[in-house]
């Protein structure tokens, strides 16, 4: 069937079904299967759309799918058409298949038996495009209308949802415009990511895309029984938190005006709350979930707050013990609610957590929903509460070791970074030693894993030792305790300089003066000139040009729209800056973890074994996989993530580390 049928018939829509819903005057007419067919054989470039009863892949149905182009549509009845046929053409490696959201439609057609394998979707090319320019409207609809000058309206699209749905010629209609206007849409945008250089970067996510549509559709299975057994602790462990800072509005002199009197402890003698099975009474009247109430407490000693948030407190965290009681509070308040029973809800039928990945964020990072699965606990306790799908079978995971300091040291090309890494030393403890010098060599203890020689020693003679102008030392993490300081401030410093970390910052997190933060910065750029000049760059690219790009080969784009060149106000330009170096190392770890999965499904699909995609949180992918290939695999895991790291890190200094174990782990 070719393109130009509509200009022998009228109608350029086919309707494909077991059932005739003709009317006279309809746009439409019908065919059978083979014309689609037909169809996916003359073309390379396919476009293609479902409609669905909802969003649920697992107990929702699909309902249509729509195939064509610009010039004829195919909306096929799925209810009444086997679609198997399309399977091969579909799953063709030889065509591209152009889609709006191909998450969505991916894991309905996987439902189905069938896997895509090269797409191209508008919505993420739309995203890439306009990256940090906007955060919403990339749906068809913005595009038609925005792109195309096409007004489409959405609206006949909840009435797939409807219990009673019966297709109507007006469902074939909008269907088809699904799929007629996504080959103009991709045309305009080859042409601006041509302009802007970023194919790469438009191929990467279209690729990526599959990989993570796998990771929605397996899922993790979850063990609920160990969950709420953490819920029920977590619930305790809140009280037991709450009952420190009451113990401190009662035993302090300061904060007497917040305690119940006699009367008032008679009056209130029916409020109990459960800490180890054990009911007590509160003389504190404060309500440690109110932030007006909090406030009132906290302003006895620091008079100048203005708010309880989590930035403000930060800087006197470690000054006041009630604050460092409160933050701890508020975070296992925050764990118990977004981790507690009400978490069991975003379970599927099939026992398991399919959460749902928003691909591009403004540094070309990842954030999932539904749930939130990138920001889980990373306290093993709430990750083990995932389980293998079946009993034979393990995790396999793997991640990137300092990912974020590798970049930086590539970025910078900082020589001393660069023999740590290759020596595989501590980072942070060689950059402490050259930070702080003598005070770092005089703070070492009897045994120093720092000080350790890297080789065997003891059949060198004392003479020889003495004569050799130095042995070679393992430079270790250690356990000296002002090594551990020393190390936790550097540590601190190299990994927020590369965000932005200022002294203020520096400040707040080691609990030290200002003045003190900057002279430690100031040292720590003297002995890493490299780095400042790196971090430097990037501000000044982004202060120059109003946009960001991460690391060769990819180039991504992050724009900032508030830039105005030289009229930029002065606060909007000093968060370019920072967010410019922040980008530069964030987006490039991104880009190398969406070429790893790319990378893993090509080679999974190349070579069929009991193999899943099921997580990746930052730059860790997790798999699971039978356990009589578990340790094949761990090693072909870590292989394929450092032939990933190497498009970026070329000199091949990153590294991955592998693990194995029967529950999801860190």
């Amino acid at each position: 069937m070719k393109d130009d049928l509509a200009d022998v018939r009228p109608k350029t829509i086919y309707w494909v079904s077991g059932q005739s819903i003709l009317t006279e005057g309809q746009p439409f007419d019908t065919c059978d299967l083979k014309a689609v067919l037909d169809f996916c054989a003359l073309h390379t470039e396919i476009c293609i759309d479902t409609e669905t009863s909802g969003l649920n892949f697992i107990s929702d149905k699909l309902i249509l799918i729509s195939i064509g182009n610009q010039n004829i549509q195919f909306v096929i009845d799925v209810a009444t058409v086997n679609i198997m046929p399309l399977k091969e053409f579909l799953e063709s490696d030889e065509k591209t298949f152009i889609l709006a959201n191909a998450s969505f439609d991916y894991k309905f057609l996987r439902q189905q038996g069938i896997k895509l394998n090269r797409v191209y979707d508008v919505m993420l090319a739309e995203m890439v495009l306009n990256c940090g320019k906007r955060e919403d409207r990339f749906g068809l609809a913005d595009m038609t209308q925005n792109l195309l000058g096409v007004y489409m309206n959405k609206s006949v699209r909840s009435s797939f949802t409807l219990g009673n749905f019966q297709v109507q010629p007006h469902h074939i209609i909008y269907a088809a415009q699904d799929v007629k206007h996504l080959i103009p849409i991709m045309n305009l945008q080859k042409i601006k990511a041509k302009e802007n250089d970023l194919e790469s970067v438009v191929l990467l996510e279209n690729r990526a895309v599959l990989a993570f549509g796998d990771i929605e559709f397996n899922g993790l299975r979850m063990d609920t029984q160990s969950w709420i057994k953490l819920a029920e602790k977590a619930k305790k462990d809140i009280q037991a938190k709450k009952k420190d800072l009451d113990k401190i509005i009662e035993t302090e002199p300061i904060f007497k005006e917040f305690l119940l009197d006699a009367i008032q402890l008679d009056m209130f003698i029916s409020e109990k709350e459960l800490l180890s099975d054990v009911f007590f009474y509160r003389r504190s009247n404060i309500s440690w979930s109110s932030p007006i109430q909090v406030l009132k407490v906290f302003k006895k000693v620091i008079p100048e707050l203005s708010s309880v948030n989590a930035t403000e407190l930060e800087a006197y965290e470690k000054k006041y013990t009630i604050i460092e009681k409160y933050i701890a509070y508020k975070a296992q308040n925050k764990l118990a609610t977004s981790y507690g029973v009400p978490f069991l809800s975003h379970l599927y039928a099939d026992n398991k957590v399919h959460t749902s990945f928003r691909q591009i964020l403004k540094t070309g990072r990842v954030s999932s929903s539904n749930p939130n699965m990138q920001q889980i606990p990373a306290d093993n306790a709430y990750r083990n509460c995932f389980v293998p799908d079946h009993p034979d079978w393990v995790f396999v995971s793997a991640d990137y070791a300092s990912q974020e300091l590798a970049l930086i040291m590539h970025a910078s090309q900082d020589p001393v970074w660069i023999e740590a890494l290759k020596n595989e030393e501590d980072l942070h403890s060689v950059c402490a030693e050259l930070v702080f010098g003598e005070e770092w060599e005089n703070a070492a203890e009897h045994n120093c894993d720092y000080y350790q020689p890297l080789f065997d020693t003891s059949d060198v003679t004392e003479e020889l030792q003495f004569q050799t102008e130095s042995v070679a030392i393992a430079k270790r993490k250690c356990d000296c305790k002002r090594h551990k300081e020393l190390r936790t401030a550097v540590k601190t410093i190299n990994f927020g300089l590369a965000y932005g970390m200022g002294p203020n910052k520096l400040a707040d997190r080691l609990s030290i003066t200002q003045d003190a933060a900057s002279k430690l910065i100031q040292k720590y750029f003297t002995v890493f000139p490299k780095i400042k000049e790196s971090l430097e760059r990037s501000a000044t690219f982004g202060r120059n040009h109003g946009y960001i790009q991460t690391l060769s080969p990819w180039k991504r784009k992050r724009w900032f729209p508030g830039w105005k060149g030289s009229y930029t106000d002065q606060e909007y330009m000093a968060s370019v800056e920072r967010e410019s170096k922040n980008t530069v190392i964030q987006g490039a770890g991104a880009d190398m973890t969406k070429l790893a999965l790319c990378m893993i499904r090509k080679f999974l699909n190349e070579n069929p074994s009991p193999v899943q995609l099921v997580m990746t949180v930052h730059d860790q992918i997790d798999t699971i996989c039978h356990k009589d290939i578990a340790v094949w695999w761990k090693d072909k895991l870590v292989e394929i993530m450092e032939q990933a790291a190497k498009f970026t890190v070329t000199s091949g200094l990153l590294k991955s580390e592998g693990n194995i174990s029967n529950v999801w782990e860190k």
